[in-house]
């Protein structure tokens, strides 16, 4: 029956979703969401939903198989640069408004803090 409605508001049977709702005896609502391609309720899944802890161990073990550092200087065929631990690291790279490519940030983890790594550079010392 929704979709007789339906069909017939497409057809211009009916001027509105209501009238076509009560000559089909269907909810209004339903036939609207529907109308609009709105996925089924069932079929959504669920902004909370929290990943299981075998779930998050297997999808970590998968990455951690996949991702690997490489050298930058081949873009064919990448040399593998460090094969053993694997850490993770945040690579923070953009485009600015005006087309150019800023210079990327990379965050990794650090035991210890020493500013000689970046005397050069144009940062503040506090």
């Amino acid at each position: 029956r929704l979709q007789l409605a339906l069909q017939a508001y497409n057809t211009g049977q009916f001027q509105s979703y209501r009238a076509a709702a009560a000559a089909f005896n269907v909810n209004q609502r339903r036939l609207s969401e529907r109308a609009s391609n709105t996925p089924f309720q069932l079929n959504v899944r669920a902004n909370c939903q929290k990943l299981t802890t075998t779930k998050e161990q297997i999808i970590i073990g998968i990455i951690g198989l996949i991702k690997v550092v490489t050298g930058a200087k081949r873009r064919a065929r990448p040399e593998l640069v460090q094969p053993g631990d694997q850490e993770w690291v945040t690579v923070i790279q953009s485009i600015c408004a005006a087309g150019y490519a800023t210079l990327p940030f990379i965050i990794y983890k650090g035991r210890i803090h020493i500013s000689a790594w970046y005397e050069e550079t144009d940062i503040p010392h506090n």
